[in-house]
């Protein structure tokens, strides 16, 4: 390889990306640009999105636990491997430890934390800020193996459904149980469920009675029609739509009316295993084909570090007068010079050295 083609890496890897099940599921990448702009647009309060920063964090769990389940669907029974357990565990800290170390440490050296604070971010005992959803995203993959072991031994596929949505039911209601310190006198609800909502859509999707309208053009119209009003209704259900054009139209709308993810979760939960399901089983959609754009695309590959780097040029760039959409400019200009950085350094160097997933074989 030489180091053009390296440099091109942030470019040309979204081509040649596949899922571990061996499927190119493009949309996927999509979807994480679209997670990772709303996140930006929520935290520098810029195009009316402010607080829907839930919407992209939600998001991301619900792909997380998509991904990472498919390759188990048809055979859960292998992660009672050691070697696909070792395999599982081993890809997982390859994939967000080593940036996600990289940016602690530099938070940690410019606002001048002591050990504790780089120590407890680290571990993943608290997070702060935005670190609490990655805190919460190890707790996940500490869980995740548990589920799919325990569904190995569920006989029929159509039972295997049913037993992890009445798993993902128990999680919901139980979401306030486990919480994460974000360090601030703030805690967040352990959000498990989201990401199980993500696997529950992977089971349904590659089930044997989807797979059989996968062909049906009726279902795929309605598909993308849906697809297009679910992205639509994200930005549409922000708090500053709601009260510049919901409130005149419905005027006996509460007043501190939201639909924000911490305030309707179940809600994003039923939309998003709608939106996820659609473009992954109809992928020639107009809307899936949107979604599956190189510059979503481009944009999902970096995600991990537009997240991870973002806040810091928030509060770098927020006291010298930058607010709103130029804020939102500036940072995510900045962050994604960053990302490209620190995906041809750290991301990609550390991804080559995941162990294959030898489920489809």
């Amino acid at each position: 390889m030489t180091l053009k083609t390296y440099l091109l890496a942030p470019f040309t890897d979204i081509y040649q990306k596949r899922s571990s099940h061996g499927d190119s599921l493009y949309t996927l990448d999509g979807l994480r640009g679209i997670a990772v702009i709303i996140v930006l647009m929520s935290h520098t309060a810029s195009f009316g999105m402010y607080a829907q920063g839930s919407l992209g964090v939600l998001l991301f769990y619900f792909l997380s636990g998509f991904v990472l389940t498919l390759p188990y669907t048809e055979k859960p029974k292998i992660l009672l491997s050691k070697t696909e357990l070792f395999r599982y565990i081993t890809n997982r800290v390859l994939r967000i430890l080593p940036v996600y170390v990289v940016a602690i440490l530099v938070y940690t050296l410019y606002f001048g934390h002591d050990f504790s604070w780089f120590f407890y971010n680290v571990s993943f005992i608290k997070g702060w800020n935005h670190f609490w959803s990655v805190a919460e995203e190890a707790r996940f993959y500490i869980l995740f193996p548990i589920v799919i072991i325990l569904l190995s031994f569920i006989p029929k596929y159509t039972f295997k459904i049913l037993i992890l949505s009445v798993i993902t039911y128990y999680f919901y209601k139980h979401s306030g149980i486990h919480k994460i310190d974000m360090m601030d006198g703030r805690y967040v609800s352990f959000y498990f469920w989201m990401f199980l909502g993500g696997s529950l859509t992977s089971f349904v999707y590659n089930s044997p009675l989807l797979k059989s309208y996968r062909n049906n053009n009726i279902l795929k119209n309605i598909s993308s029609v849906l697809v297009v009003a679910i992205l639509l209704f994200i930005f549409l259900s922000s708090n500053h739509i709601i009260q510049t054009l919901w409130h005149p139209l419905f005027p006996s709308l509460p007043p501190k009316f939201s639909l924000n993810g911490w305030r309707m979760p179940g809600l994003w939960f039923m939309l998003y295993f709608i939106l996820l399901l659609s473009i992954t089983t109809y992928t020639t959609t107009f809307s899936a084909k949107f979604i599956q754009s190189p510059l979503l695309r481009h944009l999902g590959l970096i995600s991990y570090s537009l997240y991870l780097f973002h806040m810091l040029f928030i509060q770098i760039l927020q006291p010298h007068g930058f607010k709103n959409e130029g804020l939102f400019v500036a940072v995510f200009t900045i962050s994604w010079m960053i990302s490209l950085l620190t995906y041809v350094t750290i991301e990609k160097p550390f991804m080559r050295l995941k162990i294959k997933n030898k489920v489809s074989s």
